[in-house]
């Protein structure tokens, strides 16, 4: 695997580092890897491994990831004229890996047009933690309530009861009564059912919103400024959810 991959990186990128080669040789050497079974038992995004790009308004592009690195991953897509998304949108980024189906969101930091080509840079939000940990989304049903934060960063007093439909290590994706948009910071309490009394509390940003008021809207929550008690709360349920997925 390590040589064929040396030997494929350097076939695309060249010593000069230009990425003047077609998407559609790099899909080839994708499939070759799938049909050679190369691809590593991994759960990451490796070089070579075909991934979807997911805009806010459910457009969809494949896509063969070229680089990762701890807070960045380069993904090479077909060659279109019309931009995916604007910089700085949140784009999501589903594979299959090798235990089960990953989902991030990662933030579009640069778009390159070339002749066959289009290469996305997409980079982690900052504090969200390297790529590669475990970004799986667990089926759970659980109550939450959330506050909302204005412009000065005081929360509002009223609280609105929501459903939190899955859960993952960056954040959650929940139904709410009350409309929220795209940008509104929350401060979130979520009844994990893990024999704890005090709810797991949470400041987080609604990053997308979905659907529409006649079919229901569900919206993505990104969990921000977790604390290391915060954080090792969260990866405790989220281990008990991953055996009991796996039972």
């Amino acid at each position: 695997r390590e040589l064929f991959e040396q030997a494929a990186l350097q076939a695309v990128i060249g010593e000069a580092g230009n990425l003047e080669l077609s998407y559609k040789l790099v899909d080839s050497l994708a499939n070759v890897v799938e049909h050679l079974e190369l691809a590593r038992a991994s759960d990451k995004p490796d070089p070579f491994r075909r991934v979807w790009v997911e805009n806010e308004d459910g457009e969809r592009r494949r896509g063969v990831v070229l680089r990762c690195r701890a807070q960045e991953v380069a993904v090479f897509c077909p060659p279109d004229r019309r931009s995916l998304a604007e910089i700085g949108s949140v784009l999501h980024v589903t594979y299959r890996g090798f235990s089960s189906s990953v989902d991030y969101e990662l933030l579009l930091n640069d778009s390159v047009r070339l002749p066959g080509a289009q290469v996305l840079h997409l980079t982690r939000p900052q504090g969200s933690g390297a790529i590669g940990r475990d970004k799986r989304r667990h089926a759970v049903s659980m109550d939450a309530r959330f506050s909302i934060s204005d412009s000065e960063g005081q929360l509002s007093e009223s609280f609105h009861a929501s459903r939190v439909l899955d859960l993952s290590s960056g954040g959650v994706r929940m139904t709410s009564a009350r409309p929220l948009e795209r940008g509104e910071r929350l401060r979130l309490e979520l009844a994990f059912p893990d024999g704890e009394r005090t709810p797991f509390t949470s400041a987080g940003e609604v990053v997308w919103v979905k659907g529409s008021e006649e079919e229901g809207r569900s919206y993505g929550i990104q969990f921000a400024h977790l604390d290391a008690a915060q954080t090792e709360r969260l990866h405790r349920y989220l281990d008990r959810l991953a055996e009991g997925a796996g039972s």
